[in-house]
């Protein structure tokens, strides 16, 4: 046997004498209760009033621009430190192979 009723939609109410009414039940809510009010809790999101304060574009430049100096400084020091080891590299190859060629010529003067 099929059921011959149909189900009201969340929007409809069926009052008990059967007709239908499309306004919505949480209306006759109390507004509180529908949107209950904000708190100003402090969230993870909210900064301390010491770090409240907006930083200016210069003093956020001149931050910047000292970083800048300073890892232009750094990157210099370091080229220079790459340098002297490519230096002492090559000059440890040339004694190798020098000693290499020594110990050759020892042994071919043996034969």
């Amino acid at each position: 046997m099929p059921n011959d009723r149909v189900r009201p939609s969340p929007t409809q109410t069926v009052s008990a004498h059967g007709s239908k009414s499309t306004s919505r039940p949480y209306r006759s809510l109390p507004a509180e209760i529908r949107q209950p009010k904000r708190t100003s809790t402090p969230t993870a999101k909210t900064k301390p009033a010491a770090d409240a304060k907006p930083a200016s574009k210069t003093d956020s430049t001149t931050v910047a621009n000292t970083e800048l100096i300073a890892l232009r400084s750094e990157c210099a020091t370091l080229k220079a430190q790459l340098t002297a080891l490519e230096q002492r590299q090559t000059e440890i190859a040339n004694r190798l192979a020098w000693a290499l060629d020594a110990l050759d010529g020892i042994l071919e003067s043996d034969k």
